[in-house]
């Protein structure tokens, strides 16, 4: 989140820096396959959130290659400060499902660790997720950060809910030197971990700066621990000239730290227009200042956070102005070279870059891109009024520290739209007019094999529309093209075509378990999916067959099974966009389809409905729920482990043969009362499909997601 003093801003670009080293040849791009992403996954289908960051690997690439533990990416993001919280969210099958971590059942943070600003997350992965050592930080209504670590990836937590020693503080970031797994109470074994941060302009508490202070401007922070992120050592101003706090890399091999935000130009400049990073070699007690960029006023890069990383080689990558751009230093991020372009036209309104670097010269940069809607419907280059589609983009240099650097053309990293219409860039602004579903900002990383791991907010659902849309929590992850270690990738997605005894999409068994609460439950058999498939039924084409297969069906779950809740659902969900909807159908880039078969736990009676998404909503939906509004027909094989749906495609958007449905997804969950039914047709205010008597459930099992192309043939 951004807010007052931190200046508003056009849509931005990037300028990365990069200290030169071995250059990686173009030709090894031009050997391997274009760079592909598999499958849009879901993070989590019903909490609503946005600006989600990620990490696989630790804090940067020099520290973490060939030390990604089981390579397992963690995400965060965000609920809002009425709600106090944030979100953590694990995935225990290299990316290809996630579940919150086991600390709670409603967000997986510490409950004690009050919040629901901005959120940020570290990970040093260890020899298994069970010895993950994680950072997490959550800002609370600008007044503080709580900062919790957990040594077992994010099963139980340590808080520190009085992190800054100032108020007013807003938008944190970690950096890491050395390894926090092994740091003691009293800074053992050298580790530090470091948060930057600003404190807004005017706030009585800003520490006196020197005479070069913007009047506008914020200070720049960074506080530093030396017990793993638990306690923090004493204020230390890195620069008096801030707009808005950006992220920190650190060189694993000199120690040196790196500190990146958006500044002002003059004095009298109103809006941030430079970038700046700051360079410390003295572990953070004193710092020295480098710009970047400077467009002396003729630009705004204020309301885009400037963003950095750092290459196995040491080299630097940092933001900067309009399209998208990156520039490099060859000095220890002293100096920087003039900016070049990295998007190539394939979209020319973009916002919320980032990106991440892996050999000399390698890096991917991600970003919100979309062409500009044609004269007279919007006559400016402004993110805000644009009433087209926008997609997650990734672009990939191998030689980006050379004298005629080459990038990829953009590559879509979603396979639908992530969102249509405006995204508004000024911060909580947005509150007085704009779009600001997708919040501030999303994330790429990279896992052992160098591929790209991009999570991004999706407003692809029926919870509602204009400013208000309620984003889920997207991620997906390169699995063809280059990687930024050198290797090529050669893999394929999963396409369902038709429903045969051998499901579309496998899944592992034993992975059934209840993970809540600071526990993590025993295998649940009965609810344990081993595969999925969805297409139209080869005996009935009006209607899909909703196929999923569990482990061992020889009963229906009931209470004696240990399962703690009186409902258990087999719940399969996709979207699915109709063709010529919009906006003022909620359906401008998708809705969330599905279909359940219900089993009450006690009883042994069985329900199955389909239905489209409903809200649990204020301003905007802060649940997504699923209640199904129709009875739907059913068949359970219990010798065979087997559950058909069948959904009549009137149901479910009246999808042709042909129609591609994504993010194909089945899930065993519980929860305390039935699902539904309820038919959620009354629009609030807001335009939020509320359905108050909705259940929020606890996941078992999930499938990997997968695209299914609608076929008559079985």
């Amino acid at each position: 989140m951004r807010r007052r003093a931190l200046a508003l801003l056009t849509p931005l670009a990037l300028a990365l820096a990069v200290l030169p080293g071995n250059t990686t040849p173009a030709a090894l791009a031009a050997q391997t396959p274009a760079i592909g992403f598999g499958a849009t996954t879901v993070v989590d289908d019903q909490r609503p959130a946005g600006e989600p960051g990620v990490k696989v690997c630790g804090p940067s690439a020099t520290w973490s290659l060939g030390n990604c533990g089981g390579d397992n990416p963690y995400a965060t993001a965000p609920w809002g400060f009425s709600t106090t919280s944030s979100f953590i969210w694990r995935s225990e099958d290299k990316g290809r499902t996630y579940k919150l971590v086991p600390s709670n059942s409603t967000t997986g943070k510490p409950d004690a660790c009050p919040g629901g600003g901005d959120s940020d997350i570290a990970v040093s992965p260890g020899a298994s997720q069970g010895q993950d050592y994680l950072n997490f930080a959550d800002l609370q209504a600008l007044t503080n950060f709580s900062t919790g670590t957990s040594r077992n990836g994010g099963q139980l937590w340590a808080c520190n809910s009085v992190t800054a020693a100032t108020t007013l503080v807003d938008r944190q970031w970690f950096g890491v030197s050395g390894n926090p797994a092994g740091a003691s109470a009293v800074g053992g074994n050298g580790a530090k971990v470091y948060l930057d941060y600003d404190i807004a302009a005017g706030s009585v508490t800003q520490p006196t700066c020197s005479l070069d202070t913007q009047a506008n401007g914020n200070a720049f922070i960074v506080q530093r621990s030396t017990d793993g992120g638990l306690t923090w050592g004493p204020t230390v101003i890195a620069d008096c000239n801030d707009g808005i706090a950006g992220n920190i890399e650190v060189n694993q091999t000199t120690g040196h730290v790196f500190a990146v935000h958006s500044a002002y130009s003059t004095p009298t400049q109103s809006n941030t227009d430079r970038v700046t990073v700051n360079r410390s070699t003295d572990a953070g007690t004193s710092w020295t200042r480098a710009t970047v960029f400077d467009c002396a006023g003729t630009c705004l890069v204020g309301n885009d956070f400037a963003v950095m990383a750092i290459d196995k080689s040491g080299g630097l990558y940092a933001t900067g102005p309009s399209h998208i751009f990156y520039s490099y230093s060859g000095d220890d991020g002293l100096t920087w070279t003039k900016e070049q372009q990295v998007d190539h036209g394939t979209t020319d309104v973009n916002v919320f870059a980032w990106m991440v670097a892996g050999n000399a010269g390698a890096i991917d940069v991600v970003w919100y891109g979309t062409k500009k809607a044609p004269a007279p419907t919007v006559t400016s280059y402004d993110s805000g009024k644009q009433v087209t589609d926008w997609f997650p983009y990734l672009a990939q240099s191998l030689n980006a520290n050379g004298s005629a650097p080459t990038f990829t053309s953009p590559t879509a990293v979603s396979q639908h739209p992530s969102h249509n219409g405006g995204i508004c860039t000024m911060g909580i602004g947005c509150t007085a007019g704009g779009d600001r579903s997708l919040a501030d900002f999303f994330q790429v990383d990279i896992n052992s094999a160098g591929a790209a791991v991009v999570s991004w907010a999706d407003t692809s659902n029926n919870g509602s529309n204009g400013n208000n849309q309620g984003a889920l929590i997207m991620a997906a992850t390169q699995n063809r093209g280059s990687t930024l270690y050198g290797t090529a990738l050669s893999g394929s997605s999963v396409v369902c075509r038709g429903v045969s005894p051998m499901p579309c999409q496998t899944d592992p068994a034993g992975d059934a378990k209840l993970e809540a609460d600071g526990l993590i439950g025993a295998n649940q058999p009965k609810l344990d999916i081993t595969g999925s498939s969805v297409n139209l039924d080869p005996k009935n084409p009006t209607r899909l067959d909703v196929r999923l297969q569990v482990a061992n069906l020889s009963s229906l779950p009931k209470t004696t099974d240990g399962i703690p809740e009186a409902y258990v659902d087999y719940l399969t969900s996709w979207n699915y966009h109709i063709p010529g909807n919009t906006q003022a159908n909620y359906d401008s880039t998708g809705n969330i389809y599905y279909a359940y078969l219900e089993v009450n736990t006690a009883t042994g009676a069985v329900t199955a409905f389909d239905g489209n998404t409903c809200t649990i909503a204020s301003t905007h939906p802060k649940y997504l729920v699923y209640p199904g509004q129709k009875p739907i027909q059913s068949h359970v094989d219990t010798s065979h482990g087997v559950i058909d749906l069948y959904v009549p495609l009137g149901d479910v958007g009246s999808p042709p043969v042909g129609a591609t449905l994504y993010s194909v997804t089945a899930h065993t969950v519980s929860q305390a009362a039935p699902a539904g039914p309820f038919t959620c047709t009354t629009r609030d205010a807001n335009g939020n499909n509320q359905d108050p008597s909705g259940q929020v459930f606890n996941v078992y099992d999930k499938s990997a997601a997968y695209t299914s192309i609608l076929s008559a043939k079985s």
